[in-house]
């Protein structure tokens, strides 16, 4: 999300900014990045503007409304067990979430681009993707899904008693509990100051889906206060251990990285267009400009390891005023 003023520009509308804590006016990009684990950076490729059109904002009103509506103490739950005539039904979702929806046709033209040029086996996505949906989405196109998860996400540890005697066997077993953690999940163990970090790693099932998930939870907790906090990633990648799946979670935050730079360097947000073509090429150029500078900065650091952009645009002018002078 970039703020931008104005009501002429094109896909300028009220877009939940994370750093503000609420909705502000601005435009909403879409980019695909490939992530290079030598280089530790990520590279822009396929930019796109994310525009709201009226159905979705008045779905979004609606969904709004009838969470409202809901009673927040439900009376009572019927009687227990199966309803009558209910039948099996099929765990993969049929219908994607607005947001899913949009991203979905935006993954297979990066994918046909590369043609099987590049090796890509996992797209990491944030914690808003960190759901089934988003999971059915990738395993749809051949990825494998790494994400964060919600702090109260209900997995189940795999269930490890004796067999009933009738029926399949049962796979899940009882709920997971982030203050009471298995011991034999537990994987690290460090202390840093006054923040206390313990690492554990498990196979755990969810039950809106129908595979084991490979996950790793984080807990910090801050020895003078006990003040406590958790993280939760997943995969369905059982081969990842617990230090890769961090790794690569972090390795997202270089994505901010490149609409900072291409903010305050390359000015995507200081553009001056109103049509939607010209909008979505200065976008485009943005951050192109992020790519085309880090490969000019790679000579520049072997001799000067703090040579950064204002450094490469000082020198460029350099060269431009000799030349015409």
């Amino acid at each position: 999300m970039v703020t931008k003023a104005g009501q002429k520009t094109y896909g300028v509308d009220r877009f939940c900014s994370s750093l503000y804590g609420k909705p502000v006016l601005g435009r909403s990009c879409f980019a695909w990045s490939w992530m290079s684990l030598q280089e530790r950076r990520s590279s822009p490729r396929r930019v796109e503007h994310r525009r709201r059109t009226e159905a979705e904002k008045a779905a979004t009103q609606s969904q709004a409304r009838k969470r409202l509506a809901q009673p927040k103490h439900p009376a009572s739950q019927g009687r227990p067990g199966r309803p009558q005539g209910r039948k099996n039904r099929e765990k993969t979702p049929s219908v994607l979430s607005p947001a899913l929806q949009r991203i979905h046709p935006r993954i297979q033209p990066p994918l046909s681009l590369i043609n099987g040029s590049i090796s890509l086996s996992d797209t990491v996505l944030d914690g808003h993707c960190g759901n089934h949906l988003a999971l059915h989405m990738v395993r749809g196109v051949g990825l494998q899904l790494i994400s964060q998860l919600r702090h109260d996400a209900a997995l189940d540890v795999p269930y490890d008693g004796p067999y009933a005697g009738r029926g399949p066997r049962r796979k899940d077993g009882s709920n997971l509990d982030d203050r009471h953690i298995p011991v034999q999940y537990l994987q690290e163990t460090t202390v840093e100051g006054n923040i206390h970090t313990n690492i554990s790693q498990a196979t755990m099932w969810n039950k809106e889906l129908v595979t084991p998930l490979n996950v790793v939870i984080m807990v910090k907790i801050h020895l003078k206060t006990q003040a406590r906090a958790h993280v939760v990633l997943c995969s369905r990648d059982m081969a990842f251990s617990d230090d890769q799946l961090i790794d690569y979670d972090r390795l997202r935050f270089h994505i901010e990285l490149n609409f900072r730079d291409a903010t305050q360097y390359w000015g995507l947000e200081d553009l001056m267009n109103v049509q939607p073509t010209a909008v979505t090429h200065a976008a485009r150029v943005a951050l192109f400009m992020v790519n085309v500078a880090h490969l000019l900065l790679q000579p520049c650091r072997k001799d000067h390891p703090q040579f950064g952009i204002l450094d490469l645009k000082a020198d460029c002018r350099g060269h431009t005023y000799v030349a015409e002078t």
